[in-house]
């Protein structure tokens, strides 16, 4: 993997660290890191646009805006000069931002704005703040703004606790920061550029947890979450589960109660932060909450890796880890607000989203109809009457190529309905859409219910006759609607193949492609390529009901058609 660091200083280690983090992000290829020329930030984001580089890295301090704010180049300066300076500094930002855009067309960039003190150059007191520093403070706030916005920029916080400004190494190497910042900053550019995947659903206790009280014992109305009865924290925790739900993450209740005084607070407390609308599902018994969290994870369809449970009982936390050894298992301290301070910013980390999209608003609804859809009789003649009536809709759509964002993140985020288990970063899934007779093969979904979005991806190459699948994902969300079969109907389809050929790999996680497989009467070994017929699959496909759309085939003499 390549990366170019665009600095107006010298990088000296920069190129390292930053190397050296983004290998422990990304354990199975080498890192190159390159840089530009010394003095010439404006110049080096140019070139890092035309480098072929997989990812760009920016760090704009002071000085690049106007010399005269660093500390190397020294010149006769007064009160007078300042708003020259600041014209100066505007213009260079202006300058920086559009050579910012441009680059992030070609690559995807994080980028460091102005952290370092600014110089003794006015008048004001260190304690306050003058109106030329307000100035600075305010270009730099525009500067962030308007890279916030573009899609593919990356913009760093900068709360960095370590010490940045090396006076010593600035001046006689050129390099501003300390040994310890240099890695800090590394590390965030690193992960600015490879985030971690989010969590995907959070369960959680009820009393001492989501209120303070006991609901058996204080009754409806005896429970509290405000400041009267020192009970804030607990409302906070209400507000963040509220938001974490809006933006597509799945939050289930796990409690010791009796399910009839659960169902009287979230019908009448009106004032509940977290609604009932929001939660899916609730578990509500007094049987262990390790068999709670069981059917949750069923019934999410969801790994347990993927989850955080919190409770207030380190008994409880401990009985449900000791069942779920990968779930992240964290404690409501009641008593302790430093601690709980600690947990939201632990959440807030774990459930973190480089961004949001459509589908995001769709889990939880999506989740909780097909459980209800899904849960009748379990008869043949059941489930046919219920496919068929479904009213589902396919959309296939093979041009979008790389730029589709939502194709590649789910790719990193499924697991059980997976051929392989492979992951991509950008730069290597761009470098496989880039090949000759490459695909990229998208499938959206919705019914009499609603809409799930995208939910299916598949990638590979076309070969004539022949379809080689190398990746194919599916979201959980679609499965018992056949939309796999759906899905391989079309490469038959869209791409005149006679032949399919997946690069299966059998995973601890991807049983529902395996049975899958079966279903069609195959014997995959454990490790593979596994060759499906047009003529076998059309012997051993069982009906189906959904209204098929293609657009936007790539495939010359490939009609759209419905």
């Amino acid at each position: 993997m390549t990366v170019f660091l665009a600095t107006g200083f010298t990088p000296l280690s920069l190129p390292q660290f930053l190397a050296a983090h983004l290998s422990l992000r990304m354990d199975h290829c080498r890192v190159d890191v390159s840089t530009g020329i010394f003095g010439d930030l404006a110049g080096n984001i140019q070139r890092m646009a035309q480098s072929q580089a997989d990812f760009g890295t920016v760090c704009i301090e002071w000085d690049d805006l106007d010399p005269r704010l660093g500390v190397r180049r020294l010149s006769a300066i007064t009160w007078r000069d300042f708003p020259e300076m600041l014209a100066q500094v505007r213009r260079s930002k202006e300058n920086l931002t559009s050579l910012l855009s441009a680059a992030a067309d070609k690559v995807r960039v994080a980028v460091s704005l102005p952290h370092l003190p600014i110089p003794a150059l006015s008048y004001s007191p260190s304690h306050l703040m003058s109106e030329f520093e307000a100035e600075l403070s305010l270009i730099a706030a525009e500067m962030q703004l308007e890279l916030a916005r573009i899609k593919t920029v990356r913009v760093l916080r900068n709360n960095f606790s370590t010490s940045c400004l090396d006076l010593s190494a600035t001046f006689y190497s050129g390099f501003p920061y300390t040994v310890e910042h240099a890695s800090a900053l590394a590390e965030s550019l690193a992960k600015a550029l490879m985030p971690a995947s989010p969590k995907k659903g959070i369960i959680v206790d009820l009393d001492d947890t989501l209120w303070k009280g006991i609901l058996g014992d204080d009754g409806v109305s005896g429970v509290y979450w405000d400041l009267d009865h020192q009970a804030q924290h607990y409302g906070l925790f209400q507000r963040f589960l509220h938001a974490l739900a809006a933006e597509g993450t799945l939050v289930a209740i796990a409690t010791k109660n009796s399910p009839e005084v659960v169902k009287e607070i979230f019908e009448s407390r009106s004032d509940l932060l977290l609604k009932d609308e929001s939660v899916f599902p609730f578990e509500v018994h007094w049987g262990p909450k390790s068999e709670s969290v069981t059917r949750i994870l069923q019934t999410w369809n969801i790994s347990a890796d993927a989850v955080v449970f919190v409770d207030d009982s380190p008994l409880e936390l401990a009985e449900v880890q000791a069942a779920h050894p990968s779930l992240s298992c964290m404690r409501f301290a009641a008593n302790d607000l430093a601690q709980f301070q600690m947990l939201l910013q632990e959440l807030r980390e774990a459930f973190a989203k480089d961004k949001l999209g459509k589908e995001d608003a769709l889990r939880a609804e999506s989740l909780r109809d097909g459980a209800v859809l899904f849960s009748g009789t379990g008869q043949k003649s059941d489930s046919e009457t219920l496919l068929r009536d479904l009213q589902s809709e396919l959309t296939f759509e093979a041009g979008a190529g790389a730029a589709d964002e939502r194709a590649l993140e789910l790719v990193n985020k499924t697991n059980q309905f997976n051929i392989n288990g492979k992951r991509f970063a950008e730069p290597f899934w761009r470098r496989a859409l880039a090949r000759p007779g490459a695909f990229l093969l998208t499938c959206s979904y919705k019914d009499k219910l609603g809409a799930l979005g995208k939910i299916a991806v598949i990638m590979g190459v076309m070969e004539a006759r022949r379809v080689l699948v190398e990746t194919w994902v599916m979201s959980c969300r679609a499965f018992a609607r056949r939309i796999e079969f759906a899905c391989l109907q079309q490469l038959f389809e869209v791409f005149r193949a006679e032949q399919v050929v997946l690069q299966y790999q059998r995973t601890s996680r991807n049983n529902p492609v395996y049975e899958m497989l079966v279903t069609l009467g195959l014997s995959p070994s454990e490790n593979g390529e596994v060759v499906i017929t047009k003529e076998h699959f059309h012997s051993r496909v069982a009906p189906l009901y959904h209204t098929v759309a293609v657009k936007n085939s790539k495939r010359p003499g490939v009609a759209t058609h419905v």
